[in-house]
């Protein structure tokens, strides 16, 4: 061997190797910097919306509500009548029989200012009437008053609107016992609206008012004003201020609901 060439050779076999060297850690360096190609994400497409809920079905309607015979109508309007109230004094109301016939002939009794208690048993309190004579001016004695404070609370307790849809449910039998009454050019309607106006138009006497005794155990105002009221107004007159504007309270409200209009204002006097 030509160990003059020796050298070159290693020379040439070092400067090999750096090349390679060199062009491979170009190779390297330059792989490491290129990006992976980004991946194509595909997005699964939405869920379709939920299918609507199927309409619901409509409600039946109730059967046409059908009128009993007038003369067989107690037993139904019994009970109708009870889902009004749950007082307990209610259900002594509906005790009579013919309760069509009674309310329509009580109603035109006080149409006509005339006292209705003889056809409305409830009206009667089981207490007497009494007198306060501790003074030398009769007067009525509270007691008196307070004979009506369960027929004021059960007028208070009936459901209005309640008992305006059940007059008009009922208003045909009750045109049909008006008729029987025989009075020419009238409704029951008519009636009915005289007679609540009659009832509103009783004052409200916030007092004690002076009362002096006549014949038979009766007693009469000294006030003309209270004195020359009709018979029916006196009747509700004597349930006392408190009575007398709860009953009318609860008249006025089932009233507007049924419809009747202009109805007389609340009248207060004191005394």
């Amino acid at each position: 061997m030509d160990f003059k060439q020796q050298p070159r050779a290693m020379i040439g076999a070092v400067v090999g190797v750096v090349v390679l060297l060199a062009i491979s850690t170009y190779w390297l360096l330059n792989r490491g910097d290129e990006s992976p190609p980004e991946e194509i994400v595909t997005e699964a497409p939405p869920p379709p919306p939920p299918a609507p809920p199927p309409a619901p079905e409509p409600e039946p309607e109730p059967p046409p509500f059908e009128l009993p015979a007038l003369g067989d109508s107690d037993t139904v309007i019994r009970e109708l009548l009870s889902a009004l109230s749950a007082h307990p004094n209610f259900a002594s109301w509906l005790i009579p029989d013919d309760l069509i016939r009674r309310f329509v002939v009580a109603v035109e009794n006080v149409a006509n200012g005339n006292n209705p208690a003889q056809h409305v048993p409830f009206m009667r309190p089981s207490s007497r009437f009494a007198i306060d004579d501790s003074e030398p001016a009769l007067r009525i004695a509270p007691t008196s008053y307070t004979r009506y404070d369960g027929l004021a609370a059960t007028t208070a307790s009936l459901d209005v609107n309640g008992t305006a849809e059940l007059y008009r449910q009922l208003l045909p039998l009750l045109d049909e016992a008006y008729a029987e009454l025989g009075i020419p050019d009238s409704s029951f309607s008519g009636a009915f609206q005289r007679a609540i106006a009659h009832i509103l138009e009783v004052p409200i006497i916030e007092g004690r008012p002076i009362i002096e005794p006549r014949a038979s155990f009766f007693y009469e105002y000294t006030d003309p004003d209270f004195q020359n009221l009709s018979a029916a107004q006196k009747q509700f007159l004597g349930m006392g201020p408190d009575n007398v504007r709860i009953v009318q309270g609860g008249i006025r409200e089932i009233a507007s609901a049924i419809g009747f209009s202009d109805l007389p204002a609340e009248n207060v006097i004191l005394r």
